[in-house]
């Protein structure tokens, strides 16, 4: 088995020449053993995905691993169950459907941290044979039930009128058909269309008043609202996810809270988007207002993600490079590992620079008051790692 085909992106484990084997699912099963002892398991269901599973399911559990086996699911879905199911668990989404790949969270749906997105890859690269006592199979398809249950208890929106026409689009019918069980059909004026793409994960909403709201808006609106559900909340510490929009930390202040940014903060609407749009349809209710006052009652925000391809030096060298030129140089630290990627606090807003995981690329994501400074940001950084620009006097 030649497993220097198989490589890491931002969409999971891949093969280069687009195929994942058996002996490939294999290889990966008994590397993700070394992250956990319990791995919960999903499928976007075809027969090659079918495949893939068994064959991951049955080297983890040579190696000593706990299998929950979730089968044909939407990762919302597998998020919660893997909070149902287990402690401590690693969850692992496999699809074929464009490509096969073989995608690693923690419980909950949060990312792998550097630390051990680093020990899977390198241990992806060796062909030790590891074996264990046998770890135990469950099959927890059945719990796939307790998750329209969950949705439905939180989705209560009693007999008030909307004011909108409520519309869900995806190209998932599986998520479609979820969130008609869940979301009563809101007719009573202005469309508002609410955007999830394929795995449920992402999400944009829109009006004719408002145009395209994205993601980090919404996420921004549903904690404001949390704030103001939280009993005596000054002085309290709030945990949000790392990768939560920059901007949280001033609707924080209004409130007199203190935001703790952490990889291991599990917040319901951060990682499932369909929690999301309940949140943000039961704060229309409970308001009666509608979305451009919402919005504008929020900081001025924008983000912008662009990738730039990097091919004559490794991206961590690249970013580390970057990091020297700071000016004040308090930011660089020439023993750093890069892998993770660097944030920096710019004038215009915050950048966050990450090498892509296949090594042939670097994402910006830039977070600023107007969508003009984000870009100006992407502008500046990607001519600085092309090395075609100077920095600033002051950063």
């Amino acid at each position: 088995m030649d497993s220097s085909r198989l490589y890491f992106s931002d969409e999971g484990i891949l093969s280069s020449d687009g195929n994942i084997t058996a002996d490939d699912a294999a290889h990966i099963g008994r590397e993700a053993s070394v992250l956990s002892g319990g791995i919960v398991v999903g499928i976007k269901a075809s027969p090659r995905s079918e495949m893939l599973a068994m064959s991951f399911c049955a080297a983890a559990l040579e190696c000593g691993a706990d299998i929950f086996f979730a089968g044909d699911i939407s990762l919302p879905e597998l998020f919660f169950m893997s909070k149902q199911a287990v402690g401590d668990c690693t969850v692992v989404y496999i699809s074929s459907v464009f490509y096969p790949s073989f995608r690693f969270f923690r419980r909950g749906g949060g990312e792998l941290s550097p630390a051990e997105e680093k020990l899977l890859e390198e241990d992806l690269f060796k062909n030790d044979t590891k074996r264990g006592c046998i770890g135990k199979f469950s099959d927890i398809s059945s719990l796939r039930c307790l998750y329209v249950s969950h949705l439905k208890n939180i989705a209560r929106f009693g007999d008030d009128v909307s004011s909108y026409s409520v519309v869900i689009n995806s190209p998932s019918e599986r998520i479609r058909t979820l969130c008609s069980e869940v979301i009563p059909r809101f007719e009573g004026g202005e469309t508002l269309a609410f955007h999830l793409n394929e795995d449920g994960v992402k999400v944009t909403a829109f009006t004719e008043s408002t145009g395209y709201i994205q993601c980090g808006k919404l996420l921004m609106l549903a904690l404001k609202y949390r704030f103001e559900e939280i009993d005596n909340i000054e002085g309290k510490t709030f945990k949000i996810p790392f990768k939560f929009p920059g901007f949280a930390e001033k609707i924080a202040a209004e409130y007199g809270v203190k935001i703790e940014r952490s990889d291991t903060a599990e917040l319901d609407f951060y990682n499932d988007k369909i929690i999301l749009i309940v949140e943000i349809l039961k704060i229309i209710q409970k308001t009666g207002q509608k979305m451009n006052i919402l919005c504008g009652d929020l900081p001025e925000y924008a983000e912008l993600d662009r990738y730039i391809p990097i091919e004559k030096e490794s991206c961590e060298e690249r970013i580390k490079s970057l990091c020297s030129e700071y000016k004040n140089g308090k930011n660089y630290d020439p023993d750093k590992n890069f892998i993770g990627g660097v944030t920096i606090n710019d004038g215009l807003g915050k950048i966050s620079v990450t090498p892509i995981r296949s090594g042939k690329g670097i994402m910006l994501h830039a977070e600023s008051v107007k969508m003009e400074s984000a870009a100006e940001l992407c502008n500046f950084y990607e001519n600085i790692l092309r090395s075609k620009g100077s920095f600033r006097e002051k950063i």
